[in-house]
């Protein structure tokens, strides 16, 4: 098994501006290395959406859906908590040459225009059945910010381990999903084997 790359963050200073850091989270996404965020004084959560930033710079969605779309739409499902308002954080920076758009979805339907559901912890424990099947019937990349998500059927799941954040992957959801994820992207994560 892969030795996940984890990334560490440091409690409890204030969270710096997500995408100040995207960079550096990019670089040692590319090295397979942990980035030293906590030298620049990071929350978990800040570096919880620097992840999903970055890792949706890999990620390769179709061609025939995202080329027409003005903006790369990263959407929740979940009330406001300090994940989310980091998440928010990035709305309006650039994203595989889009403008992100950070919002809220509830129902399926909504799906159609995300590029991107992140769950927050609440959710992600129990995710929603019918979201997780509209999000692989509209490409959606799937990302729950807790341990299990992938199990239940998610294509990302961020994981705090002690003062680190790793992230695990299913390919096989991503793929069942239209998505295609980078070999070197699945190996810097913890690869989760494909259900039996």
């Amino acid at each position: 098994m892969n030795r996940p790359t984890a990334l560490p963050f440091h409690r409890p200073t204030p969270a710096a501006r997500t995408c100040a850091v995207a960079g550096t989270l990019a670089a040692a996404l590319l090295a397979g290395q942990a980035a030293p965020v906590h030298a620049q004084g990071l929350s978990e959560n800040a570096v919880k959406a620097g992840l999903v930033f970055n890792i949706g710079k890999f990620v390769e969605w179709p061609a025939t859906l995202m080329e027409p779309r003005e903006r790369f739409t990263i959407c929740h499902a979940g009330s406001q908590d300090a994940f989310l308002r980091e998440l928010a954080r990035l709305d309006g920076k650039l994203l595989q040459g889009k403008p992100i758009e950070v919002t809220r979805v509830t129902t399926a339907p909504d799906l159609k225009a995300c590029a991107i559901l992140v769950f927050p912890e609440t959710e992600a424990r129990n995710p929603r059945a019918e979201l997780l099947q509209a999000a692989a019937a509209h490409a959606v990349l799937t990302v729950g910010d807790s341990t299990g998500f992938v199990a239940s059927g998610g294509a990302i799941g961020l994981v705090s381990t002690g003062d680190r954040v790793i992230f695990e992957v299913s390919i096989e959801h991503a793929r069942h999903a239209g998505l295609r994820v980078p070999p070197q992207l699945a190996r810097l994560g913890k690869a989760i084997p494909p259900t039996r």
